[in-house]
């Protein structure tokens, strides 16, 4: 804005110096351009002043900068240093620990020698016939897993199965169970009423007719009485009923009834 009033105000004064004749605008003309001069250089002076500034704050900046650098640099050199010496104690240590471990290897190796009373094979021969035996090991017990094969499907070519079965009367049925119910013995005993027997007659001896009517009046007498079966089935009911709980004078009266 100064700077353009400056050059409005030296135009105007140069346009009354050349177009007018009076002597009073000359004056005039004459004093406006000596104020713009006087102002050009008042501003020009100001605009100096703040470059001025501007370039000390640049320089302070700069140098801010430069130290800010500087001791970031010297921060990572001392970090690496401290880093540096961290790994040189840490690989001292281990070097000691390998020295350590090494002499008792030694140590050890100089007991083996004396146990054994002989020279053990050096560390890298042994070491190449592990690795040589561990590779024969591996390709002799390399064993191929079984795939497993899907499952097997009919085709309309192949042949038609068939079962055979077989066919079972009543009477062979019944007898079955009966051999069946007395391999197994007596299922669980009912709860009954107390009975009387007699003296079982022995074996071989023929039974008297006084034996079969004791064994008779012994039966409870709420139980209906039945013909006695005959015959095989008859032995096979009898066995039934002597797993049902009947007791060994009345199946042998029931066998001598049948013959």
């Amino acid at each position: 804005m100064i700077v353009a009033g400056l050059l409005a105000l030296a135009m105007i004064a140069s346009l009354l110096l050349v177009i007018s004749d009076s002597v009073q605008v000359l004056r005039i003309a004459v004093v406006v351009a000596l104020w713009a001069a006087t102002v050009g250089a008042i501003a020009m002076t100001k605009y100096r002043r703040e470059s001025a500034l501007d370039r000390a704050k640049v320089e302070d900046l700069k140098t801010v900068y430069d130290l800010q650098l500087e001791r970031e640099i010297s921060a990572r050199r001392e970090y690496e240093l401290t880093v540096e010496e961290r790994v040189r104690s840490d690989l001292r240590i281990d070097a000691e620990e390998m020295a350590a471990l090494r002499r008792d290897l030694a140590a050890l190796r100089h007991n083996l020698e004396v146990l054994f009373d002989g020279r053990l094979p050096d560390d890298n021969v042994a070491l190449d016939g592990q690795t040589e035996r561990r590779r024969e090991l591996d390709a002799t017990t390399r064993v191929t897993a079984p795939r497993p094969s899907g499952p097997a499907f009919a085709s309309p070519d192949d042949e038609p199965l068939t079962a055979e079965t077989t066919t079972v009367s009543p009477e062979e049925h019944i007898d079955t169970r009966g051999a069946r119910a007395a391999e197994t013995g007596p299922s669980r005993p009912r709860p009954s009423e107390p009975r009387t027997f007699g003296p079982p007659p022995e074996r071989g001896a023929p039974e008297t007719p006084a034996a079969e009517g004791s064994a008779a009046d012994s039966r409870p007498t709420d139980v209906p009485t039945a013909e006695p079966p005959t015959g095989r089935r008859g032995r096979r009911r009898a066995e039934g009923a002597h797993s049902e709980g009947r007791s060994v004078a009345e199946i042998l009266a029931a066998l001598s009834s049948e013959r």
